[in-house]
């Protein structure tokens, strides 16, 4: 089984599992790092601030049940972390989750001479979002959009 589609099964098998216990699967990655196999899940709570203690009781449960699976591969490092501050912005809920939060888009293409826009994520639907700066609103197609992240400022 090649990597996508065994972080989908994955993904398929364990995500309703942790919604009812209360936690949030936000991806899973399976990679290899100097020569190490990583089962990486990424982790939440829904509302977000996973601490270790989560990731500890998530860990113990998943682990138990990656054992029976045989469409694993040998020999991995199962990892359980949290997704981070700046964590992507690909999904709708993922868009939500950020409505009137700071986010810096990149852009494949140029839109008004710019690859990069600042601004509070205001609204989004299927096919574009749209970002306030300034009392100036931009519209940007979803289908351009490279990279989309919450802005941290320190």
């Amino acid at each position: 089984m090649d990597n996508r589609k065994l972080q989908d099964f994955l993904y398929n098998l364990f995500e309703e599992r942790l919604k009812t216990l209360g936690f949030q699967l936000v991806e899973i990655k399976y990679l290899v790092e100097n020569k190490r196999k990583i089962l990486r899940f990424y982790v939440d709570y829904p509302n977000g601030g996973i601490d270790l203690d989560g990731c500890e009781q998530i860990s113990a449960i998943i682990s138990k049940e990656l054992d029976a699976i045989r469409e694993l591969p040998d020999n991995y490092d199962l990892e359980v972390s949290s997704p981070g501050l700046d964590r992507l912005i690909i999904t709708d809920k993922d868009y939500m989750r950020n409505l009137n939060r700071l986010v810096e888009v990149k852009l494949y293409q140029k839109l008004d001479g710019k690859k990069v826009y600042e601004g509070f994520l205001i609204d989004f639907n299927e096919s574009c979002v749209y970002l306030k700066n300034n009392d100036v609103t931009v519209e940007i197609q979803r289908s351009n959009i490279a990279q989309n992240k919450q802005k941290i400022i320190f």
